[in-house]
């Protein structure tokens, strides 16, 4: 299995999250964000979690790739791929 985890702050912990992951031997793609890495346009793992962070969902003037984000859980949720927001 492989899982797309979106950190949106440097301190993002996966707690519980990542435990069971890796227990369960995900292949885990890192995505960044908030760093400037582009998030792909379409799903290309079979599930999606997105950590939270101080931003609100309103703050694309601050956090510019929320838009983005956004579009990525709807192409998860579209293509049937489950999508944890935490």
């Amino acid at each position: 299995m492989r899982v797309a985890i979106v950190e949106n702050t440097k301190v993002t912990h996966h707690g519980q999250v990542g435990v069971a992951l890796h227990e369960a031997a995900a292949k885990i793609d890192l995505l960044k964000p908030w760093t400037g890495q582009p998030l792909p346009q379409a799903p290309e793992a079979e599930a999606l979690v997105v950590f939270g962070g101080e931003q609100s969902a309103r703050d694309d003037h601050t956090h510019p790739y929320l838009p983005a984000l956004a579009r990525l859980m709807a192409a998860y949720a579209a293509a049937d791929r489950p999508v944890l927001g935490i």
